[in-house]
């Protein structure tokens, strides 16, 4: 759970294999045999969740042989047709009672009446006889073989609130109609006996106590999660007792514990049917109408809500995940009692089906202005932040289809907005969000657009002191939400057919599936080879995948199954596609041949020859009948799919054909080719239709559900949105940093997802993206390497661009035309070195930024260059494998150091006398090298890393080197180069780290895995690193602020000298800069409740 804290949002599947299964393997076969009841799965209120739960145990129930699982459920379809297919088949053994016979039944009802009766007989003291035979003979009669008519006669017999049995069992047995042919309906015997009950219970019911009968059965009947008679009262707003009260006489149809923490109940479902159906319940005093009863409990979740709060659990430190709130359950009781919890769980179901009226609308309306981010935060707290997303589209929707008269319907427009920017807000931020209650208030409000009409109104609640340049944006992007997780590139995604779900195939040999609401990571299907393509079936029940080992596999959707692997292609499976009714898979490889197989059995049917290169696409028409192919031969062909004959061959590409796509109505093919043009033809005669002309090489395309708009994925990094129609461009949506392999649209069309080169999965709005206008972009942006002037006025970009500190507006673009590998400030800030990909280094006076001099010697590109302490000298470090000293002055040079390998960082110590050298290219060690003889000094070892930058701690005692790809720090003794500490999990230049030190480097003693060492901690300047996607104040041990993907550093920042600013450049190309002066002030009561805590 802390290596995972947000597998909560997970699939059941996911979590039984993580938290279970594997577990359980760890045990051993000594593991004590248990036993696991799951009772009454018919009543799940999710049917796919029920389905999922099946599923899940068929694909581990070998794994579960340790355990005994009970499973209770009337026989629904959907549940009795999963025990009757795959592994629960012969693992399971089942009985059915509604096969036995009657008379079997009948036997067993007499027995549990005979038993549970002779038990009321003693409790009451009645005579021996009683019941007679012949009573417990009639009463099973008028079962006809339902246990719930008996357990409820019994319990109707026994009620201690009439302390009568005789009479009781007396009245059922008087009151039961005749058995003529309309009687003979078992259900018409229970509901005989549920009209019993509550005549008896309230014989003469007035007008008000019906209306408060109504008030409090129909709530209890509707509530989706059951309640204790307390927590009902509050949530209904009634006087203590009241629930108890009306329940007095009802014991016998609803449970009603006597301790009143416990939760009230319905015996059985049957009674929620009864009292809902006017033909069934036919005295109206008693029917509950369910629009009448779902306005009430959404008025009461509305204003349960308004006592929410800020840190309603106290919990004070924003910093602080969730999984690491000590006594957290206990906490949330305290705080959020269950009424409470109740509320902000089921308030938009309930507003769904209300009635709405002047009232309702003004309570949704206060809620969205006054406490709808406080809501958020008690939904992170209770995990329940997916089913917020829900209820939020829900409660939109609700407002936005209700018939109103049009001033009201203006007059709510401004809350159904602000429910959809708060639904935008949450999904944005939902990776911190799920797992960090309080960052609602901090990162998530920090990075909200000014411009949107949630900031306008909660933009007061932010709390966190950090200041930002150079973001967020006024208005939200139309990139909805980032998916991170697979480690190398992402070729392929598809949506599920409810649009419910993502699949995501990439060469870090995995096929990952991700909830689509939520963005959260459900499952992973680990191959063997890299992933190219994947596709999901039309039933949603099955993914294939196709592999560069020349294989395809077939994965069961919900449980992650391996059902099948195909093979008999001789090169890559570049592409696969079902068919529409689920049956056929085609794939097209490298071995420039489709092959057509049988989904169930796995057969080859057929094999479809005649491009004469790779095939990079294949695509089934909706209706089924045909088979369109793209390949490296520049053609695409069309096939018959039930023959497999050719039946036209297409050639209007200049370029290999890399993605292709049938319109909805099978009319017209698009293909993308890498000539830079989509191109849009006819499937009935194969006339081209229009040229759409790209400004790169289109790798992917895909047509709306409507069939009027066009998507397609390039080698540029964008999307772009076309009007399929008229072949006009739409729109261009940025975001990805690396080539967009794969878009595909949403069912509904309102949804578009890529995968990307950049390892990363987007979706975007497809409806307002139509809308966005991209603005012209300027020559280039930040560059991978920044750096601060030593008085911190100005950041400079390896672009050789210039940005104000203070504004993150750019200032100056350096003249120049050769970008550079690395940049460094003289300690004086009166001039700046830059070493350039043009195997030189060039020298700027920062007064005037006027271009000095360029430095020549180096025969590769220069890696890293750095200023002496003085200012005198600069040191270069090369591809060619050298370090090269210069006279910062004169420009002369003055020495070379030959370096064994590629210099990818070289620093001077704080004293100017030794350059310590690093190569970044999985060589195993650095130098240090005396800088006035050249003299080699002593080697260090770093293993099989590579190593991104090093430094040298302010004292030179300590040499630091930092590995960004690999995301690890390591610090060793400067005198005799042994390794003393190991940070993992950082995103942070050396620099960044080693100018923070004092005397010792920093160590954290907490028991997470940031930091493993035994070395003394120090007073220490402010020291930030990127960690986990989370800026970290490494001395203060406190994490400050998440980053968003879209703000995430392409590769390094940079801390001002004073340590109170932050710079790193974004994926976009821009320097975003934070400022943190006085978060030591804010930060120190946090530290000091949590040493008083933790003590």
């Amino acid at each position: 759970m802390k290596s995972h804290p947000d597998i909560g949002y997970s699939s059941v599947s996911y979590q039984l294999e993580e938290l279970i299964v594997k577990p359980l393997r760890s045990v051993g076969e000594p593991f004590l045999t248990s036993v696991v009841v799951l009772d009454a799965l018919d009543e799940c209120k999710d049917s796919d969740t029920t389905s999922t739960v099946l599923s899940a145990l068929s694909h581990h129930v070998a794994d579960l042989s340790s355990l005994k699982i009970l499973v209770t459920s009337r026989p629904e379809r959907r549940i009795t047709t999963a025990f009757q297919s795959g592994n629960l088949r012969s693992a399971t053994q089942r009985v059915v009672l509604h096969e036995l016979h009657l008379d079997v039944v009948k036997d067993d009802i007499e027995r549990y009446l005979t038993s549970n009766l002779a038990a009321v007989r003693g409790y009451y003291d009645l005579e021996s006889v009683w019941p007679s035979l012949d009573d417990i003979y009639r009463l099973a009669n008028l079962s006809f073989g339902l246990f719930i008519f008996a357990a409820t006669s019994v319990k109707f017999i026994e009620d201690h609130n009439y302390s009568d049995p005789r009479s009781q069992l007396a009245c059922l047995l008087q009151s039961t109609v005749v058995n003529t042919e309309s009687s003979m309906s078992p259900y018409r015997h229970l509901d005989q006996l549920y009209v019993q009950v509550l005549t008896l219970a309230f014989p003469d019911v007035s007008s008000v106590l019906a209306a408060q009968l109504k008030w409090v059965l129909g709530s209890i009947i509707y509530l989706q999660d059951p309640l204790s008679a307390y927590a009902l009262e509050n949530l209904l707003d009634l006087p203590p007792t009241t629930v108890r009260r009306t329940l007095l006489r009802l014991h016998s149809v609803i449970i009603v514990p006597e301790n009143d923490s416990q939760v009230i109940r319905l015996l059985h479902p049957s009674f929620f049917d009864f009292l809902i159906d006017p033909a069934r319940c036919q005295n109206p005093k008693f029917v509950v109408n369910a629009e009448t009863q779902h306005t009430l409990i959404a008025r009461a979740c509305l204003r349960s809500m308004k006592c929410l709060k800020r840190d309603i659990c106290g919990i004070n430190n924003p910093g602080i995940l969730n999984s690491e709130i000590q006594h957290l359950p206990k906490l949330i009781a305290t705080h959020v009692p269950s009424h409470l919890q109740y509320a902000c769980r089921h308030w938009a179901f309930h507003l769904e089906k209300a009635m709405f009226s002047d009232y309702l609308l003004d309570l949704v309306k206060e809620f969205s202005e006054k406490y709808l981010l406080y809501w958020v935060e008690v939904c992170s707290l209770l995990g329940e932040l997916r089913n917020g997303l829900l209820a939020l589209s829900t409660a939109k929707k609700s407002l936005s289809n209700v018939t109103l008269p049009v001033q009201v319907k203006e007059s709510i427009s401004d809350t159904v907005v602000l429910l959809g920017d708060c639904e935008r807000f949450t999904r944005e931020f939902f990776p911190v969000l799920s797992i960090s209650s309080l960052q609602v208030y901090h990162s998530a409000l920090l990075f909200t657009p000014k411009g949107t009409p949630l900031y306008s109104t909660y933009g007061p609640e932010l709390l966190c002191p950090v200041k930002i340049h150079n973001a967020p944006e006024k208005n939200w992007s139309p990139c909805i939400r980032t998916m991170e997780g697979h480690s190398n590139y992402v070729n392929s995604v598809a949506f599920s057919p409810d649009g419910m779900r993502i699949v995501s195939g990439s060469d870090d040999k995995t096929v990952r599936m991700w909830d689509t609401v939520s963005g959260s990571h459900l499952n992973t299907f680990k191959g063997n080879s890299r992933a190219l393509s994947v596709a999901f079936s039309q039933s949603g029940k099955h993914i294939v995948c196709g592999y560069r080992n020349n294989t395809l596999r077939l994965w069961d959707a919900v449980s992650a199954a391996h059902l099948i692997t195909l093979e008999g292609h001789s090169g890559f499976v570049g592409s696969v596609a079902f068919s529409p009714d689920s049956t056929l898979v085609v794939s097209g490889s490298r071995d420039s041949t489709l092959r057509l197989w049988n989904v169930v059995s796995g057969d080859l049917l057929r094999t479809l020859d005649g491009h004469s290169q790779e095939v990079y696409s294949v695509a089934f028409s909706p209706d089924g009948k045909r088979i369109a192919s793209g390949s490296e031969d520049k053609t695409v062909r069309l096939w018959d799919a039930v023959t497999g004959a050719h039946l036209r061959t297409i050639r209007f590409h200049s370029g290999p054909v890399t993605s292709l796509a049938f319109s909805p109505d099978c009319t017209q093919v698009a293909s993308g080719s890498l000539d830079k043009t989509i191109q849009m033809w006819s499937t009935v005669n194969g006339s081209r239709l229009r040229t759409l002309k790209a400004d790169n090489w289109v790798l992917s395309v895909a047509f709306s559900p409507d069939g009027t708009r066009l998507m397609s994925g390039s080698t540029g990094n964008t999307l772009e949105l076309w009007n399929s129609v008229s072949g006009a461009h739409l729109s261009t949506l940025e975001g990805h940093s690396n080539n967009v392999a794969s878009v595909s649209f949403s069912p509904d069309g309102a949804r578009v997802m890529s995968g990307s080169f950049d390892k990363t999965i987007r979706l975007w709005d497809a409806v307002s993206s139509g809308n966005h206008v991209q603005g012209v972009k300027e020559r280039s942006g930040a560059g991978p390497v920044l750096a601060f002037s030593p008085d911190g006025t100005w950041v400079v970009s390896g672009s050789m661009d210039v940005w104000d500190a203070g504004t993150g507006v750019r200032v100056k673009q350096l003249e120049w035309h050769s970008s550079a590998r690395s940049l460094a400030f003289s300690p004086d800030g009166m001039h700046v070195v830059f070493g350039c990909n043009d195997n030189n280094v060039h020298l700027f006076d920062t007064v005037n930024w006027a271009y000095l001099k360029v430095l020549k010697g180096h025969s590769g590109v220069v890696c890293s260059v750095a200023f002496s302490p003085g200012g005198t000298c600069i040191a270069s470090g090369s591809s060619d494998m050298s370090v090269r000293l210069w006279n910062a002055v004169t420009g002369a040079h003055l020495k070379p150091f030959r370096h064994p390998y590629p210099v990818h960082s070289v620093a001077f110590s704080p004293d100017g006398m030794r350059v310590v050298s690093a190569c970044g290219f999985f060589q195993t060690y650095g130098c240090m090298w005396d800088a006035v003889t050249g003299d080699h000094l002593s080697t260090f070892e770093y293993g099989n890393s590579i190593i991104s930058s090093v430094a040298f701690s302010p004292d030179g005692k300590y040499i630091v080197g930092g590995s960004y790809s690999e995301h690890r720090l390591w610090v060793w003794d400067a005198t005799n180069p042994t390794r003393l500490l190991e940070i993992e999990g950082h995103r942070s230049s050396a620099h960044s780290v080693a100018r923070s030190f004092k005397l010792y480097p920093p160590s954290l003693d907490a028991p997470d895995d940031l930091v493993e060492s035994n070395a003394p901690l120090t007073e220490l300047v402010p020291c930030y690193i990127l960690q986990n996607e989370c800026i970290y104040a490494l001395n203060w041990k406190q994490r400050i602020c998440w980053i968003p993907p879209s703000y995430r550093p392409v590769n390094d920042f940079t801390v001002s000298g004073d340590g109170n600013c932050v710079a790193l450049s974004a994926p976009d190309e821009r320097v975003v800069i934070f400022d943190f002066t006085g978060m030591h002030s804010y930060l120190q009561p946090l530290i000091s409740s949590d040493s008083t805590s933790s003590s």
